[in-house]
């Protein structure tokens, strides 16, 4: 989710997001390094930073941590009054919960983020429009694992919708492939598949964030190989497995090998499979 919280955001906080966006994670931890000793921080940039905190644990696949990450920056986030940043601390949660399919979990904290977002209404309506429109895009998700195809579509494509309407780049790139993948993998439709996943793919490059360029490409890679072109299946599978590595993205890292190895065992390539 990009970043609308305050004209007040800390640099060091901009910058580090910048760094996550770059896929440069060392340099990311030295600056919030930094940016914790000092000791004269607001309670708003102390949020703020737990925030970006989480975000990365997610983005690294380190899904219980951030789940605990994103309790306790929650429970922070309270002294602030009714503020946007608890939903934010809420998506976080449900986000790390329906990853580790902890799916009722992560939909009672659904529950309880609309019922906080609807309270806030009088907020600025670009910054209460991007936390509805990224809660359709969970419960898109818990749809989807849920084996609820029509109603995690239904969601995807509300989501798509907003997103557009705010023109945050990498989101759009992120509702798209996970349309991509509805339309490819459950409903047998590539050629919308396609249409789809190449537009996330040239929108999450020209955000330049790596993270949503990794998994764009994964979603290629998935659709190639459902359409029996393996050998692109492969090039677009090691692309994006580069960018996981770099990102030290665990759950990418993961997924991506998985990939392979099927793509590798469809080919008859065992010994590659094995290796995957």
């Amino acid at each position: 989710m990009s970043e609308h919280y305050s004209n007040k955001k800390p640099k060091e906080l901009i910058r580090a997001e910048k760094l996550i966006g770059d896929g440069k994670i060392d340099e990311t931890l030295q600056l919030m390094k930094i940016f914790k000793e000092n000791k004269e921080h607001t309670l708003h940039d102390i949020v703020l930073y737990h925030l970006l905190k989480g975000k990365l644990l997610i983005q690294q696949g380190l899904y219980d941590k951030a789940t605990e990450f994103a309790e306790k920056t929650y429970e922070e986030s309270l002294g602030l009054g009714a503020s946007l940043l608890s939903v934010d601390a809420l998506l976080l949660k449900i986000e790390a919960l329906i990853k580790l399919m902890r799916l009722e979990e992560g939909l009672e904290i659904i529950k309880q983020g609309e019922k906080l977002l609807k309270s806030l209404t009088h907020k600025r309506p670009q910054d209460y429009k991007q936390r509805k429109a990224y809660v359709a895009f969970l419960k898109r998700l818990y749809y989807q694992f849920k084996d609820s195809t029509d109603q995690a579509l239904k969601h995807f494509e509300h989501s798509l919708a907003l997103r557009e309407e705010l023109d945050i780049t990498h989101e759009i790139a992120q509702s798209l492939d996970k349309i991509a993948f509805i339309l490819g993998g459950f409903k047998g439709e590539l050629d919308r598949a396609f249409k789809y996943a190449e537009r996330s793919v040239v929108l999450a490059k020209k955000s330049a964030k790596k993270y949503y360029i990794s998994h764009s490409l994964l979603i290629i890679a998935v659709l190639h190989h459902l359409k029996g072109e393996i050998d692109r299946s492969i090039k677009f599978n090691k692309q994006s497995l580069t960018i996981s590595k770099e990102l030290n993205d665990k759950g990418g890292i993961v997924t991506v090998l998985n990939n392979l190895g099927d793509v590798y065992r469809t080919k008859g390539d065992f010994n590659r499979a094995l290796e995957c």
